[in-house]
């Protein structure tokens, strides 16, 4: 029993730093996505679409393994892009 508590402990551990990690990746993820969003509708696209899209589908493959963490600002969670005033 108490190897098999000391193996749960360590795993809760291990999943515990797993989800920090992520977490962090996911903030990492969001400023970019936010920031390359932002000047791709700005009319100055620094990043490929491709680029973009492989970042998108990182961060929905961390928010479904991670569904904990999806904020309602995530990039995930938005539809369309705000009007533009001129």
């Amino acid at each position: 029993n108490d190897l098999l508590s000391k193996a749960y402990e360590k795993k809760l551990i291990e999943d515990k730093v797993l989800e920090k990690i992520y977490f962090e990746r996911l903030q990492s993820l969001q400023t970019l996505l936010k920031y390359y969003t932002k000047k791709y509708f700005d009319d100055e696209q620094v990043v490929s679409d491709y680029e973009y899209d492989m970042l998108m589908k990182e961060l929905k493959g961390i928010e479904k393994e991670y569904p904990e963490l999806i904020t309602k600002d995530s990039q995930t969670q938005k539809v369309g892009a705000s009007i533009k005033r001129f």
